[in-house]
């Protein structure tokens, strides 16, 4: 049976999303050869039909006449064409010949005389009237009536047959068969409509108006929804990726990763995520890389968690998740079952428009939903422990005292556990006064002897306080995984029962510290006894790897550069005013500044530790990133500063593979942290490191001391 657009939107609408592949496949011709008579591009026609069809099942809810679904699309798919030809001539404008791909073989015949005809039959489109083109492609594509035209472009009967005939009289006539033809040849196949389904069903980007509690929402094969939230830099790159924009100025490491390896033609497959026996907060991503046709690489990657998010989002491969991960981030109904798709993503819209008034309406959440992470975070902000630039809580005066009131009216009742647990935790963060946190911890423990995470927290603060005994009971009866992958237990470290438990503490994570109850991550915590990580400040500058004049010109030839610059020092401080600077000295003396934009503190930290040769608590992005493409055989040869654009500095990052080269756009900070985790080279632009000069009263540019002294190094 056939049913009607408005009876397959109505079913969509209800939560049946496998509902929308008829529509899919009823208009993917018309939306596919409307685009294609615009751009004169198949590759692209595909990909902005795609994109067509991604936005239109976001906005189904806004559609007000179901029964006029096609000249809707087709509006959809106008908008795309125009953006993806303005996106075009910005990149023509902006990069020139940048990046230019890997040169293969030359094609079998078949494959050039396909192209010929392409070429053949796209020519004699575009000696027709834009409106004329439009009409005989969609009539020669499918077989669309011209009745189907009107209603689809919303355009009079009567002009569509005046364009067809008009275009057909213009045709030569050896030519209309090829065109027909090969139109019929090129039209989306089920191959399109099974991928624009996966696209639909497993992954999108959603931000709140405020930026601050992005998230990423995935569903399964069985349209089962898990969400992971992300910060604001990680979601504008992963929002360029989900919605195919061209977003130079959220090129990640990621993005460039992923073009690297289709430069190689190195193809990611399947990704699966799992939880790393190494740490915690990590995940080990096992990617299966298509080398060669009927060849493919695994390789094993750990990634903190939200990069590992990311990579899998950037990747577009099959994603694949463990079932203990996975069950973290379901989200469920209140009667605790999965919630639908439709169901997750208004979920989505309010948990991202929510903002509570004060603490007491936090409360009255947790008293909801005891385990709602949303609101044990505005728990923090409301009672003044954290602070964020778009806070979640309007009103934070009296927070504490509103919390231990809600203390006071829960004793003897349902919530005394959770109230006291809270209480007991908020003592730990940042690290306030544990010794006032215990008896909350307690009191909630023999309320919740079971509870892991209140168990988690009651130990810190034994460890925090010297309770050394109470302490390694707690930990010897719950084991907890990743014990030794935090500073919450540095006091019992040396202990041969904290040792023969968990193993030897890894250094590298002494500056990690954790609150479960809150679920909060706090690096840099400044616990006594332990030092965090520099994030710049009077820290030694870093050498640069060496290079020579003959291969620093001929990465200049491949990025189309004059000429390149050799950075040979990098020195990361804040200066005057609480700025932070990244000061890079060149060959010849002279030293440039680069702006450093609002990162978050964790990209800053990592980039002030590889600056300063310091070890970081994670795997950072660049190491892992390295890894995965040392795995598959691409090696980085250079990262390169190419010019500045607001608050970023934009780069590219050159690999090689069997002595061929290609190179691929990121972000200019995330191109030092790379060149410096791989010690190899940093240079940049001629007339980027004129721009940047920092210079003196003459004009001249400053030595590294004296650009120190001018900006006010501290």
């Amino acid at each position: 049976m056939t049913h009607s657009d408005s009876a397959l939107i109505e079913r969509v609408l209800a939560g049946e999303t496998d509902c929308f592949r008829p529509l899919v496949q009823r208009y993917q011709d018309a939306v596919y050869g409307a685009a294609l008579s615009k751009t004169g591009s198949f590759s692209d026609a595909e990909d902005i039909a795609q994109d067509t069809f991604l936005a239109a099942f976001e906005s189904l809810q806004g559609l007000h006449d179901p029964e006029r679904f096609g000249a809707w699309l087709y509006g959809i798919a106008l908008n795309r064409v125009k953006m993806q030809l303005r996106q075009d001539q910005r990149r023509r404008k902006r990069h020139g010949s940048l990046c230019p791909p890997v040169h293969e073989s030359s094609a079998p015949d078949e494959l050039a005389t396909r192209n010929e005809t392409r070429a053949e039959v796209i020519a004699a489109l575009e000696r027709l009237p834009d409106a004329g083109r439009e009409t005989a492609t969609l009539y020669y594509i499918n077989g669309y009536s011209t009745a189907d035209i009107s209603r689809f472009t919303n355009h009079p009967l009567g002009t569509i047959k005046r364009r067809l005939h008009d275009a057909r009289r213009q045709l030569r006539k050896e030519l209309i068969g090829m065109v027909e033809d090969e139109l019929k040849k090129s039209r989306p196949t089920r191959e399109f409509t099974d991928r624009v389904l996966r696209k639909i069903s497993h992954v999108r980007v959603w931000f709140s108006d405020e930026r601050d509690q992005n998230n990423l929402l995935l569903t399964d094969s069985e349209g089962r929804c898990y969400v992971t939230f992300m910060g604001e830099y990680e979601a504008d790159a992963a929002e360029g990726c989900v919605s195919g924009s061209d977003r130079p100025e959220a090129a990640d490491i990621h993005t460039a990763a992923a073009e690297l390896l289709r430069c190689f033609n190195r193809q990611v497959l399947r990704l699966s995520l799992s939880l790393s026996e190494s740490s915690v907060p990590n995940l080990t991503v096992r990617a299966d890389v298509q080398v060669q046709p009927g060849e493919v690489e695994t390789v094993e990657v750990d990634y903190s968690g939200r990069d590992a998010w990311q990579f899998a989002v950037q990747s577009g491969a099959d994603l694949f998740i463990d079932k203990d991960v996975a069950d973290g981030h379901l989200m469920r109904r209140r009667d605790g079952k999965p919630m639908t798709l439709r169901g997750a993503l208004q979920s989505l819209k309010r948990r991202m428009a929510r903002r509570f008034s004060d603490t007491a309406a936090v409360i009255a959440e947790l008293e909801r939903r005891p385990k709602s992470r949303l609101a044990r975070r505005a728990m923090i902000e409301g009672t003044g422990t954290y602070k964020t630039d778009a806070p979640l809580v309007r009103d934070t005066t009296g927070g504490m005292e509103a919390v231990m009131d809600w203390l006071q009216r829960q004793q003897g009742k349902e919530m005394e556990w959770l109230a006291a647990g809270i209480i007991g935790a908020l003592h730990l963060h940042p690290i306030r006064e544990p010794a006032k946190g215990v008896p909350y911890l307690e009191r909630a423990h023999l309320l919740r002897p079971g509870d892991r995470d209140i168990a988690f927290d009651l130990a810190t603060a034994y460890d925090l306080t010297g309770q050394k005994d109470q302490e390694l009971a707690l930990l010897e009866e719950f084991r907890f995984n990743g014990a030794a992958a935090c500073c919450n237990f540095a006091n019992v470290w040396q202990e041969p029962r904290f040792r023969e438990l968990f193993g030897e503490p890894d250094a590298l994570h002494k500056d990690c510290f954790r609150i479960r109850q809150l679920d909060q991550i706090i690096v840099g915590a400044n616990r006594p006894g332990v030092q965090p990580v520099s994030k710049g400040g009077v820290g030694q500058a870093r050498t640069t790897a060496r290079i020579s004049q003959s291969r620093a010109r001929s990465l200049g030839r491949l990025l189309d550069e004059d000429t390149l610059v050799v950075v040979r020092l990098l020195y990361l401080f804040r200066g005057r005013g609480g700025m932070e600077y990244l000061l890079l000295e060149a060959a010849e003396g002279c030293s440039a500044v680069g702006p450093l934009p609002r990162w978050p503190d964790r990209r800053l930290l990592t980039l002030g530790s590889a600056v300063e040769g310091q070890p970081t608590p994670w795997r950072t992005c660049a190491q892992a990133t390295l890894d995965l493409l040392n795995g598959v055989g691409v090696a980085m040869e250079a990262a390169v500063l190419l010019r500045q654009e607001g608050a970023n500095l934009v780069a590219a990052v050159v690999g090689s593979l069997d002595g061929r080269r290609a190179c691929a756009l990121l972000n200019g900070l995330d191109a030092v942290s790379l060149a410096l985790a791989a010690n190899r080279p940093l240079l940049m632009a001629e007339d980027l490191a004129e721009q940047l000069y920092v210079r003196g009263k003459n004009g001249g540019p400053l030595t590294m001391r004296g650009a120190k002294r001018k900006l006010g190094a501290e």
